[in-house]
């Protein structure tokens, strides 16, 4: 398993870049070291990447390096972000810790010694924050009230005993949760629905125990791919279901076409899926807040099953254009429910 770190160093002046390079070339066992010039770049890698760290000057040409810090914050990434500066002023460290950089440091502090332990000791503050915000949100769900016994007998009512995600029951209590949520603080979020294709036959063919393998198999992979911020459940039988918080449609369709893709990369062979030859999964994605999170659930639903008419194997983005064909997109699924 590889746990190396990735930061990214920004700064206009190559030979800045080339010094931390040097500088820090005896980290390269931990570090995956990514280098740029301007803060464009760096946003692009930051969209398209998984970063840790986040290292930039804040004078740069076009897009600054506080710009683009309160951009990060803004889009809800959630690596560390430390700026370097040749202006070590109390008050320009005061706006970049108010922007919300994780720490600051004037250039001609910035041994390699105190960077190397600067960049470790925000990445570890990060990670703390993500377990703890994890840990809340749980907890929070428990009553204070409860013995400790009665909390470790509610945490097993609320985990499908197959895959360990939330059940049904328990995933519902986040959706309405985040659903409140979202329309006070005027937010968006998603849903995405997955259903692994052609279960049915798998399981008469393969037989329960090993459907229960793939069941486990694609909810590790959902596990892996998400987010810390989204909650994975098993929504019945062959179908799972992700929120997403503070996540557009656009965004949510990416994360399901990541979660499709991790399914793929399994390579399951499955002897009764003639177009595939193994197992697929088909997906629906919808955003909300709607009229009420069941409707945004049903909306989710609806792209599923264009998904399945379509192929399967596949994503769908919910459209009002779904909602005429819905009857006979349901119909179909029926008729056909002893193949899916």
């Amino acid at each position: 398993m590889n746990d190396k770190k990735n930061i990214l160093f920004v700064d206009d002046e190559p030979h800045m870049l080339d010094g931390l390079r040097r500088a820090l070339r005896n980290q390269r066992m931990k570090w995956n070291m990514l280098f740029v010039s301007s803060a464009e770049d760096a946003l692009e890698l930051i969209h398209e990447s998984t970063l840790d760290a986040v290292i930039t000057d804040i004078t740069m040409p076009g897009l600054d390096g506080l710009q683009m810090l309160r951009i990060i914050r803004e889009e809800g990434h959630s690596c560390a972000v430390v700026v370097l500066t040749g202006q070590g002023s109390e008050s320009i460290a005061v706006e970049v810790m108010k922007a919300g950089a994780d720490d600051y440091l004037p250039k001609g502090s910035a041994t390699p010694e105190l960077m190397k332990c600067t960049i470790q000791k925000v990445i570890d503050s990060v990670e703390q924050k993500k377990a703890l915000e994890k840990m809340a949100a749980y907890a929070a769900r428990l009553s204070e009230k409860l013995a400790e016994q009665n909390i470790k007998l509610t945490q097993l009512s609320r985990f499908d005993p197959l895959t360990q995600l939330f059940n049904r029951r328990v995933w519902e209590e986040c959706i309405d949760t985040e659903h409140t949520r979202s329309e006070r603080n005027r937010h968006p979020y998603s849903v995405i629905m997955i259903d692994v294709d052609h279960f049915k036959l798998f399981n008469d063919n393969r037989g329960h125990p090993e459907g229960d393998d793939v069941l486990r198999a694609i909810a590790n992979r959902i596990q892996k791919v998400t987010r810390t911020c989204d909650v994975p459940g098993r929504y019945g039988g062959e179908e799972f279901v992700v929120l997403l918080p503070e996540t557009t449609l656009l965004e949510a369709h990416s994360m399901a076409e990541r979660i499709r893709n991790a399914v793929w990369d399994l390579k399951i062979p499955h002897p009764t899926n003639n177009r595939y030859l193994r197992i697929t999964v088909s997906m629906g994605v919808a955003e909300g807040p709607a009229n009420g999170w069941q409707s945004v659930v049903k909306d989710a639903d609806i792209a599923l099953y264009a998904s399945k008419k379509n192929g399967r194997n596949t994503v769908t983005k919910f459209r009002e254009d779904l909602k005429r064909v819905e009857q006979v997109v349901h119909e179909e699924s029926h008729q056909h429910k002893g193949a899916a």
